[in-house]
């Protein structure tokens, strides 16, 4: 069974008069019943038209990368521990041409993902 969202609409503003009244309250309750089984229906229908596709493995490697922390990224760069510091969630490392590529690359990931660069 097909309904149009206006018409679905329409349904919920009558179980609400219904319910309201309190006149009728076993006929309230069953379209309420009726709206919520719709509305599972729907639900199923639509995750089962837009299931995401597997993630090829390549792309999971490099989202795994990705989502690494940045002190994390710096070790895996090579940068050595003895020269990190940090106090809570702040990380203190040196200026050097390695600790400059790996945060600006971690910038630019981030701002492709939409997210915070500080993990």
């Amino acid at each position: 069974m097909t309904i149009q969202v206006k018409e679905f609409d329409m349904l919920i503003e009558i179980q609400k008069h219904l319910n309201a009244e309190g006149s009728r309250p076993e006929l309230a309750a069953a379209l309420l019943r009726t709206i919520n089984r719709m509305h599972r229906e729907y639900e199923r229908a639509w995750v089962k038209n837009h299931r995401p596709k597997p993630v090829p493995e390549s792309m999971q490697k490099q989202l795994a990368k990705e989502e690494a922390p940045l002190m994390r990224r710096l070790l895996d760069a090579g940068y050595p521990l003895e020269d990190m510091d940090h106090h809570e969630s702040d990380l203190y490392v040196y200026v050097t041409p390695l600790s400059t590529k790996v945060i600006s690359l971690t910038c630019v990931f981030c701002k492709i993902l939409g997210t915070r660069w500080v993990r």
